[in-house]
């Protein structure tokens, strides 16, 4: 009996600059509904990292190495990112070569032994009557930015909408996805990675006040403008101009320091206390319970503990068990 040896044709992985694999990658992103937000981001950071690998000659995705990613986050450090910066650049650099080896452009992701430890950053907002004092000092009048600022920080508040979640709104109209539903008291916008969020619960003061704001709107908003909050120039709102209305309002009422982000905190950090993990995690539309605990490290805690103390005193179980 012969034997036959099958021998597979080889498979040489072709030259592709990075520059061209970014591009690709990019498109394939925006096709899968990426915010426009995280897709420049994570561009940056291969741009930038692109430039350390072109010192060491590695000018396509099949030549790098575990060695030139070593090198550009060894860059990084040197300049002073933080080492949360420093992994979310790595978060986009092994997105990109995973991509990159799925199109069989490289043999291997060379960051998959590569980790970057850094202490979690515990923020502990604001308690709830210090944010609503902040919103009650907003001026009752009928100037524009006074209503929409009242709307924003209220919704900010009341739906715990990130500041992109804000930004991406627009005005209620037939099958508009990311809007507020008036009549429904809720709001749907677009989550970090770019999906539609699940309808979002919002109250009737929290509705009054946005549509006190639509009734003005037009007054300040561009023409064919469809956001929802618009700033002077009559443009879509932007991230720092939120927080400038979170900033001056919050020294108009005697507190510093805020930012359109800790409304967020606040929110999800007393819907722990007050329903439990899991519905605020539906309410903060986080994939993983695990990141609502994480993300509101500090309040999250404190909770645990207080449960703990008033549901699981070891005395009281004792006292029960007997």
């Amino acid at each position: 009996m012969s034997i036959i040896t099958f021998t597979p044709p080889s498979q040489q992985i072709p030259v592709v600059a990075i520059t061209e694999a970014l591009a690709q990658w990019v498109a394939r992103l925006q096709r899968r509904g990426k915010s426009e937000r995280t897709i420049k981001a994570y561009s940056c950071d291969v741009i930038r990292a692109a430039r350390v690998f072109a010192r060491h000659d590695a000018h396509i995705t099949a030549v790098v190495s575990a060695r030139e990613v070593e090198a550009f986050l060894d860059e990084l450090h040197a300049v002073g990112i933080s080492p949360r910066s420093q992994a979310r650049a790595l978060v986009a650099l092994r997105q990109f070569f995973a991509f990159c080896l799925q199109q069989r452009w490289c043999s291997g992701n060379p960051c998959d032994d590569i980790a970057v430890k850094f202490r979690p950053k515990l923020v502990e907002a604001p308690e709830l009557d210090v944010l609503m004092r902040v919103i009650k000092a907003i001026p009752h009048t009928r100037k524009p930015t006074d209503l929409r600022d009242r709307a924003i920080l209220r919704l900010a508040l009341d739906a715990g909408l990130r500041a992109g979640g804000l930004i991406d709104l627009n005005v209620p109209a037939d099958r508009e996805p990311y809007t507020v539903d008036l009549n429904a008291l809720t709001v749907t916008t677009r989550n970090k990675g770019g999906a539609h969020t699940d309808p979002i619960a919002i109250n009737r003061t929290t509705a009054d006040a946005i549509a006190a704001w639509l009734a003005v709107r037009g007054q300040v908003a561009g023409e064919g403008e469809c956001a929802l909050f618009v700033g002077t120039r009559g443009e879509r709102i932007c991230r720092q101009s939120l927080n400038w209305i979170a900033r001056k309002r919050g020294r108009m009422a005697g507190v510093n320091g805020l930012h359109i982000h800790l409304f967020r905190h606040r929110r999800i950090g007393d819907l722990v206390e007050r329903v439990g993990l899991k519905m605020a995690q539906q309410h903060a539309q986080h994939a993983s319970g695990v990141t609502t605990a994480a993300v509101y490290g500090r309040h999250a805690g404190n909770v645990t503990r207080k449960m703990i103390r008033q549901h699981a005193d070891i005395d009281a179980m004792v006292g029960e068990a007997a």
